[in-house]
């Protein structure tokens, strides 16, 4: 079975909220910006997931912006 690509989140340690966007054999595809909040993040994986709608999103933060 294929695995799926997905989209990672998390905070840098520069406070800034990225996204990487994962193939599904685990390589990275594509590194974000750094955004100030975590919903601009959000927000722009939104964005990209248009054209990419079979990826998942993977919170790897707990807690809350």
């Amino acid at each position: 079975m294929k695995r799926k690509g997905r989209y990672e989140i998390f905070k840098g340690a520069d406070g800034q909220w990225y996204f990487n966007r994962i193939a599904g054999n685990g390589q990275i595809e594509h590194p974000s910006e750094g955004y100030s909040t975590k919903g601009n993040a959000v927000r722009a994986i939104g964005t990209c997931m248009r054209d990419t709608s079979h990826y998942k999103i993977e919170d790897r933060v707990n807690d809350t912006d």
